[in-house]
């Protein structure tokens, strides 16, 4: 699980690991949780037009500068550690398929990146993964501030693991 930009690690640790299961054993990984996961990418979304002048901490102009202190050189934000439906992106979200894991991905309405992660979870959809949305008011990562939102995502990663079977097996 991740929150942010650890959803982001989160999702490319997966997939990572996702490549070497057995070599884990016997740790067994039954699904990722990824919560409000900070992609970007050159072309805007719809939702970073419509919420770049929202009253939030979270500004589009903060994202940009955050990816272009974090890129390798001569990168820009469809590096494949930025938008993960850039290149091979698909692929890899096969191979979460390929060893049976589920994935949760909690979206905020008020989100600049809800239109990147709705798309991310249409893309593990597509490759036959079970992936799980729940969707609520507020933006970014607004859990840290808000403890009822905090609850209403713990209930959603509770009834997840139920989902994995985590809880009982």
């Amino acid at each position: 699980m991740g929150s942010s930009a650890g959803g982001n690690l989160a999702y490319h640790v997966g997939l990572r690991v996702s490549e070497q299961v057995s070599a884990l054993k016997p740790l067994e990984i039954k699904g990722l949780i990824l919560h409000n996961p900070y992609f970007g990418g050159v072309e805007r979304m719809d939702s970073e037009i419509r919420l770049a002048s929202a009253q939030t901490d979270f500004t589009l102009s903060l994202s940009d500068a955050m990816w272009d202190l974090a890129f390798p050189v001569g990168a820009n934000r469809n590096h494949e550690y930025c938008n993960p439906m850039i290149g091979g992106g698909l692929e890899g979200m096969g191979r979460v398929k390929a060893v049976g894991w589920k994935v949760l991905v909690a979206i905020r309405y008020g989100d600049l990146m809800i239109d990147r992660q709705m798309e991310f979870a249409k893309g593990f959809e597509s490759k036959g993964v079970e992936c799980k949305c729940c969707y609520g008011d507020g933006d970014h990562c607004t859990e840290y501030f808000d403890k009822s939102k905090a609850k209403e995502l713990c209930a959603e990663i509770s009834s997840f693991f139920s989902l994995v079977n985590v809880v009982n097996g």
